[in-house]
């Protein structure tokens, strides 16, 4: 859960820095684009049907770590920085980061875990139900915004952009690989989380940032289809 976060906080000042002498909305885009990854909608159902029930445990502190770095820290920090007529404050960006539906969801459940209290059947039942349509309704937001044809500099900065979030992706791996003391099954489930798409919830941020949607969820739809071929060929190498 540690590590989660500090991937997408590495991933968002890097992004930052890249565009520190660029507008503020271009540093909002590289703070909510670069990071974050697609773990409820994508990956756990993806690698539970490779590895079985026990990768779910794994995606699932992943995710928790993943919802505070992407939907709380990051998010947070790029609504406080993309007013180009506002200075970034602590105060705007707590206020930000606790305005998150995502993270303000994860912080509950956090709560309610580390207290150990089970939320009635009534509820779970309905949550389940409206839950279960997170995948369309996130795939469909995607959809909605795609655009496959983009001018000579969006595709420029999706070049730059993707080049930075798989960089940093092998970097991560081989330091999963070769320094933590993680059990086998856990590297190659990290490392495999590693090629996971971008958030579903990017898009939407960066529709409330008012930055560039289009390049957003195409930059998204591209880190499906990695996804789809890298990830199952990560599993097969590490057997």
């Amino acid at each position: 859960t540690a590590l989660a976060v500090i991937i997408n906080v590495i991933q968002q000042v890097s992004g930052y820095l890249v565009n520190r002498r660029n507008s503020a909305r271009e540093k909002a885009f590289s703070i909510i684009n670069i990071g974050s990854y697609n773990i409820g909608a994508f990956a756990t159902p993806y690698l539970s049907g490779f590895m079985g029930k026990q990768a779910i445990i794994y995606t699932s502190l992943f995710d928790v770590g993943n919802a505070v770095g992407a939907a709380g820290i990051g998010y947070g920090w790029a609504m406080s920085v993309s007013r180009e007529n506002q200075k970034p404050t602590a105060g705007r960006f707590l206020k930000s980061m606790f305005a998150s539906p995502v993270f303000d969801t994860y912080v509950f459940a956090l709560i309610l875990r580390l207290l150990d209290y089970h939320l009635p059947n009534v509820v779970l039942d309905f949550t389940s139900a409206v839950g279960s349509a997170n995948t369309f309704i996130a795939m469909l937001m995607i959809g909605i915004g795609l655009e496959l044809r983009l001018d000579p500099k969006k595709y420029r900065n999706v070049l730059k952009y993707l080049g930075m979030r798989y960089g940093f992706a092998v970097l991560f791996t081989a330091l999963v690989l070769f320094c933590l003391p993680f059990s086998r099954e856990a590297k190659t489930v990290l490392c495999m989380l590693f090629f996971a798409p971008i958030g579903a919830m990017s898009a939407g941020f960066t529709s409330e940032a008012g930055c560039d949607v289009e390049t957003s969820t195409f930059m998204t739809s591209v880190s499906i289809i990695i996804g789809i071929v890298v990830m199952p060929l990560i599993l097969m190498i590490m057997g």
